[in-house]
Formats: C-alpha cells, structure tokens, sequence
C-alpha cells in the first residue's frame, strides 16, 4: 500500500482514504453499540466484532504509515 515512486500521495486521495476508513469505524461503532444492547450476544458474535475492530485497527496503522511515509 506504499508509494513506489517515493512521492507523497495526492492529498484528494489522502482524504478520500481517511473518509471512508473514519465511515467504517462509525459502521463499527454503531455495530458494536447495538451488539452491546442486545440480550442474547454470543461469544461468537462478541468475537467476530473484536476481529473486525483489529482489521480496521490494522487497515489504520497500513494508511498512517503509508502517509507519513513509512
């Protein structure tokens, strides 16, 4: 997910990026809020939420290291 040519990204595509990763932790947060009231959450369930949580974590980390040129 780097730049090969060593030239920072397009700053249109830097904030495209950050929108729809900030998109998706809203998703996941409402996702996360609505699992929390519900009665019958599964350990399953509860899983899976933490593994998405992780990815988006992940996702962020591979884009702030590809802005700040890492």
């Amino acid at each position: 997910m780097g730049s090969e040519s060593g030239h920072p990204p397009c700053p249109s595509c830097t904030l495209l990026i950050l929108r729809v990763l900030i998109s998706h932790e809203h998703h996941l947060k409402r996702a996360y809020s609505q699992k929390l009231t519900m009665k019958h959450v599964t350990v399953e369930k509860a899983e899976k939420l933490v593994d998405q949580i992780q990815e988006l974590c992940d996702t962020w980390d591979e884009v702030s290291q590809t802005l700040t040129g890492g």
